[in-house]
């Protein structure tokens, strides 16, 4: 998903998940592709998930997560607008 929107925006270069989307897996494949890839872990975090959660490129990139989550909301109130 992420190879397919940076062909149509050549300068995406950070992505933000929501905490179902973590795995070992991911992290890796992300890695190699985005300057920055925000899959905040569930649950109970380890001190160095807490240091790389708290980081300031990390809570900037979770904080746009929120605001576009929140717009698409707004969106599907208007009724026909999204269908």
């Amino acid at each position: 998903m992420v190879s397919q929107a940076q062909k149509r925006f050549a300068h995406l270069n950070v992505c933000s998940f929501d905490k179902g989307f973590h795995s070992s897996a991911n992290q890796e494949a992300l890695k190699g592709i985005l300057a920055l890839a925000v899959l905040p872990r569930k649950g109970k975090l380890s001190k160095e998930s807490q240091d790389i959660e708290k980081a300031p490129a990390f809570v900037k990139a979770r904080r746009a997560h929120s605001a576009v989550e929140s717009a698409i909301n707004g969106l599907e109130a208007w009724p026909g607008c999204l269908s």
